[in-house]
């Protein structure tokens, strides 16, 4: 059976390795985990050992089972994460093809001759549709920075998109596309600021109630 002092080292080894892979600073990782450096700094030389709820999140942060966390292996970094690259070449190859698919369309229409006088806008409607493509992508496999960066680009390009059409048919009142894009991007901004301190209250009194507990212990 493993020893107290053993684990403590195992642990400590993982995160290290863990978090360096990860290309974050023990100032970077006490931040995402509500956490001081100097708690951090403790873990790492083994000193104290995270509960097993700032265990669970921090296996999720580094995309890895907890049960990574606890023993040692010999396996690189690199094949944890697999799936996370695999993810990403998925997004980046619909990316491509989304691209492609306006390149397309774009060639086709010239090549009938006008039919679409203002075909350049087949490139702007593929703006939003990469952004929405992205969020989507986010919610499902990427942290909370790429899915706010993919949604405000999906409402910019929306934005951009609606007033050059505007502007290509001569339609009047394209400086409110802007207006109302502008008020959009506000609300966006002002949702996902006040999810990220609903978010982190929320884990600071679920990390209360763990301390609580056990003390109570």
């Amino acid at each position: 059976m493993i020893k107290e002092d053993e684990l403590r080292n195992i642990i400590a080894q993982n995160i290290i390795k863990y978090r360096k892979a990860n290309g974050l600073t023990q100032l970077d990782l006490a931040y995402k985990l509500h956490y001081s450096d100097k708690a951090i700094s403790k873990w790492e030389r083994g000193d104290a050992v995270p509960d097993i709820y700032t265990l669970y999140r921090i296996a999720d942060l580094f995309n890895i089972k907890i049960t990574d966390l606890l023993h040692l292996s010999e396996e690189p970094v690199n094949a944890a994460y697999s799936k996370q690259s695999t993810n990403l070449l998925i997004a980046l190859i619909s990316a491509l093809i989304i691209w492609l698919g306006a390149s397309i369309i774009f060639l086709v229409f010239k090549l009938l001759g006008g039919v679409f006088k203002n075909d350049w806008l087949t490139f702007l409607y593929a703006i939003p549709i990469n952004c929405f493509v992205f969020f989507i992508y986010a919610r499902l496999w990427f942290n909370k920075r790429i899915e706010f960066i993919s949604f405000t680009g999906f409402v910019l390009g929306l934005t951009i998109l609606a007033y050059f059409i505007f502007w290509a048919y001569d339609l009047p009142g394209r400086i409110y596309t802007l207006l109302v894009g502008a008020l959009a991007e506000i609300i966006v901004i002002i949702y996902y600021y006040f999810e990220k301190a609903y978010n982190k209250a929320k884990d600071e009194r679920l990390l209360k109630l763990f301390e609580e507990d056990k003390e109570d212990k």
